[in-house]
């Protein structure tokens, strides 16, 4: 025989377990409600559907409850009030202000449905909830507590209405089937850990307005993709997106300043190490350890100090560092199996460096490119010593401006110098013979295989050109100017 719905009214708050037994699976209740009705409530184990809309709640002072509480607002769901409660279907109070810290944490609900009077939704509200699949944050909800929706492991869709500020710490952490999340234009921040944990979410759409993104914030998330281009963000914290396997592409264009290891261990992240820092220059503590990112366009940044282990165990075989360079920290390079060159002649100061920055790394076999003023200042100098030093200087260029070799032709077109390679041209830097860097060039766009230089700034009557091509070489042309 099916299970008969029951609807009862609660006339006199608190009496509610005179009026019903513990056997009814179908509850409907009506009436004034209070902190001993709820503690009733999580009594009845067979119940699978609970009704709650047409209920008022009342406040409460007396005896202490369940969860040792004296007293209890009116219009708040209390803290624990529906906590583990076995109905899978299950409506809140129509007029309740605030939902209090794990007041509906580990039901057995598949949805839930949250009122439009709800205002503030406090901490772990809705955590471990093993059943939910959707829910949406009605647009009165102006604050979100940290881990609202934690460890709830179906969650699939978040709508988020209204004009909610930040997304609290670890609000949808350890959510693994969540793959939809819609945030409003509001947002200016996004908490410690909020979507770390999210396997299933391999993109989301950033609001333009946001300014911060937490520690852990996406950690262990699955996505794929990120673009912050067209975001106002401007600070990144520690391990934002630590351990991201299938993050393969960052978007910026103002890059924020981002923390220590913000993308370490995410091992498909292939968007270039300048490209993050943008004209940042610290480069953090493993910011980039265990990636699949390059650093071989890094003089194209304006870092002046890279990291402890920043760039520890990336797979390039050169290296041009900037010119603004100062300071590598301890471990900064360690582990680069390829390593074969690294070219310093842009910085006019031998860098400091920390512990071990080179540990792992075959230094006598890697050529190490150095200003011909400064070939005495790194030999003399502790870990750089120890790579097969070279000055950079006019013996090692192709004596010619009209035939380099390498695929390569230079011809003068007035005081513009324009060269033509086989191979696409990324970036070219020039030098007086002395070694002294005068200018940095850098490519425009995709497969460029003509590059043209306006020399007559260049306070230099002949110029040594070294430019890096898509293939990884570096020749260098010897030119003299008309």
């Amino acid at each position: 025989m099916a299970a008969q719905a029951v609807t009862v009214n609660v006339a006199t708050p608190g009496t509610l377990s005179t009026l019903v037994g513990k056997s009814e699976t179908q509850l409907t209740v009506t009436g004034k409600i209070n902190a001993l009705d709820f503690d009733y409530i999580r009594e009845l184990s067979a119940l699978r559907s609970l009704d709650l809309s047409g209920a008022s709640v009342e406040a409460y002072k007396g005896d202490a409850t369940a969860t040792s509480a004296l007293e209890y607002p009116a219009n708040v769901l209390p803290d624990c009030a529906l906590l583990g409660v076995p109905a899978t279907t299950l409506v809140l109070p129509a007029g309740i202000v605030k939902i209090d810290q794990g007041a509906v944490g580990n039901s057995a609900a598949t949805s839930i449905v949250i009122p439009s009077t709800v205002t503030e939704i406090d901490a772990r509200a809705f955590s471990s909830m093993p059943a939910l699949k959707q829910v949406t944050v009605p647009a009165s909800v102006k604050v979100l507590g940290d881990g609202a929706f934690k460890d709830c492991p179906l969650l699939e869709k978040v709508v988020i209405l209204g004009d909610l500020k930040e997304i609290a710490p670890n609000t949808f952490a350890n959510c693994e089937k969540l793959s939809e999340v819609s945030l409003p234009a509001s947002v200016t921040a996004i908490g410690d850990g909020a979507f770390a944990g999210c396997t299933a979410l391999k993109q989301i759409s950033l609001p333009a307005q946001l300014k911060t993104i937490g520690d852990a914030a996406f950690a262990q998330s699955g996505l794929a993709t990120l673009d912050l281009s067209g975001t106002n963000v401007a600070e990144v914290g520690a391990r934002a997106f630590a351990e991201c396997k299938s993050l393969t592409d960052v978007t910026v264009r103002k890059a924020p300043v981002f923390g220590a290891g913000a993308f370490s261990f995410s091992e498909s992240l292939a968007t270039p190490a300048a490209t993050l820092l943008g004209d940042n220059a610290q480069m953090a503590d493993f910011l980039l350890y265990g990636t699949a990112t390059s650093a071989a366009n890094l003089n194209e940044s304006q870092v002046s100090e890279i990291g402890a282990y920043a760039l520890s165990g990336l797979k390039d075989s050169n290296v041009a560092l900037p010119a603004t360079l100062k300071h590598l920290g301890d471990h900064a390079m360690e582990r680069m199996p390829n390593i074969s060159k690294i070219d310093v002649t842009a910085i006019s100061e031998v860098p400091t460096l920390g512990k071990s920055v080179w540990e792992d790394v075959d230094q006598p076999g890697t050529v190490l490119y150095v200003p011909q003023s400064m070939f005495q200042a790194y030999k003399d100098a502790p870990q750089w010593q120890d790579f097969n030093v070279s000055e950079f200087s006019a013996t090692d260029i192709t004596p010619s401006d009209s035939d380099a070799g390498d695929g390569i032709c230079a011809a003068f077109d007035g005081q513009v110098l324009n060269i033509e390679s086989d191979v696409d041209i990324l970036s070219l830097q020039v030098y007086d013979v002395a070694g002294r860097c005068l200018t940095i060039l850098n490519a425009a766009g995709e497969n460029v295989s003509h590059v043209s230089l306006d020399t007559a700034p260049l306070a230099s009557a002949v110029l040594l050109v070294r430019l890096l091509r898509a293939d990884g070489t570096t020749p260098v042309l010897k030119v003299r100017r008309p």
